[in-house]
């Protein structure tokens, strides 16, 4: 599999919000995705893969179609922006 620098990657698919990390916070939103959809909250969940350079171009288009976006830092803690 090739992985093109400063390309992020879609993971899940969803209509409400976004939830975006990179590294090992991947796994956290996508955990945080499958609790949002016990509460009826269908979450996309964005790869960012890199934070240097980062895909904005991918980040607008999920921003676009979605409420609600947010990311997730090694600290774990979870900054949203309507």
């Amino acid at each position: 599999m090739h992985v093109q620098i400063g390309k992020g990657r879609v993971r899940r698919e969803g209509a409400d919000v976004a939830l975006v990390g990179y590294g090992a916070m991947v796994s956290a939103c996508l955990t945080a995705a499958d609790m949002l959809s016990q509460q009826g909250v269908s979450a996309t969940v964005v790869d960012a893969r890199f934070c240097k350079p980062l895909d904005a171009e991918l980040l607008r288009q999920v921003g676009f179609r979605l409420r609600v976006m947010g990311t997730a830092a090694a600290s774990r803690t979870l900054e949203l922006s309507c």
